[in-house]
């Protein structure tokens, strides 16, 4: 009796700790991911209250913006032109290109309502380089065939949203469009996450993309804080948070972050077998203890 009572204890302790333990990983991921859009804040407080030159600052953002995104819009060239020698369209982010285009034709119509040519621009090469990509899967598919019905379906629609967007949409509307576009296509990635984190091989999360991602985020959320424009703020952040968390998945797949990612597998357990949630917790605890003693879990 007395051993099972040691041992309820025990088990107890260990269920404790490992709340506490996650709770912490918890904290510390909010923190990290959102300690950036706190950075924007202060930054964009100081320019406008003089310690920084505010002018200087919107003039080289202005600059640096579309520049940034337009690396955006060109980094998944490579991997489509790989999967296009190869004819194995399996590797191309297909949802996300589609989910960019539509981001794109929003952006262009909130361009022309609003007059302003670095939104437009940058978003109309945007939609060229969705429309290249999205040629390049039609050529492996249909094994370089269907190209009428491809051109035909695809200027009719894009044509039509970009008219239909920048004549009828009211600019609130639109601003609301591009913002849940916006969410779906960084969110995107993310439907994954579960497999991610299991596995530790974080390979459908492309680093160089999901950096530049980040990058972009970054700077347009600046940008907007500069400018006052919360159709361009909200989006921006929204995809900053996104990327950065991929960001933590990543260096937490290449043992690289100083905080553990694991509890994250308790919201990813898609209608898991009981028995195969009861073992994960189990190792979790297992694994927290090994760490609290520094020793590694055999």
């Amino acid at each position: 009796a007395a051993e099972d009572a040691d041992s309820a204890q025990a088990k107890a302790a260990l269920a404790l700790l490992s709340k506490l333990r996650r709770l912490t990983d918890l904290l510390f991921t909010i923190a990290a991911t959102t300690f950036g859009v706190g950075a924007f804040y202060a930054i964009a407080g100081m320019a406008k209250n003089g310690v920084i030159n505010a002018e200087l600052l919107t003039t080289a953002l202005s600059l640096a913006c579309p520049l940034i995104t337009m690396a955006q819009y060109v980094a998944p060239g490579p991997m489509v032109v790989d999967a296009t020698l190869k004819m194995n369209a399996a590797g191309v982010p297909t949802q996300a290109i589609m989910l960019q285009a539509a981001s794109n034709i929003c952006s262009i119509a909130y361009g022309v309502q609003i007059m302003n040519s670095a939104v437009l621009v940058t978003n109309m090469f945007g939609l060229g380089c969705q429309i290249l990509f999205l040629a390049a899967e039609n050529y492996i598919w249909r094994v370089n065939s269907g190209w009428l019905y491809f051109s035909v379906r695809l200027s009719m629609v894009l044509n039509a949203s970009v008219v239909l967007f920048s004549t009828v949409i009211p600019l609130n509307i639109l601003g609301h469009a591009i913002t849940i576009v916006t969410i779906a296509m960084y969110a995107s990635p993310l439907s994954k996450v579960g497999s991610i984190l299991r596995t530790k091989n974080a390979s459908p999360l492309p680093t160089s993309m999901t950096l530049i991602s980040v990058t972009n985020n970054a700077l347009w959320s600046l940008f907007a804080l500069m400018i006052d424009d919360s159709v361009v703020l909200i989006p921006s952040v929204l995809g900053y948070l996104l990327g950065v968390f991929q960001v933590l998945v990543i260096l937490w797949c290449k043992d690289s972050l100083p905080f553990d990612l694991s509890f994250l597998l308790i919201a990813c357990r898609e209608r898991q077998d009981p028995v195969k949630v009861a073992c994960e917790e189990d190792c979790y605890s297992l694994n927290t203890m090994a760490k609290d003693f520094h020793a590694p879990l055999p």
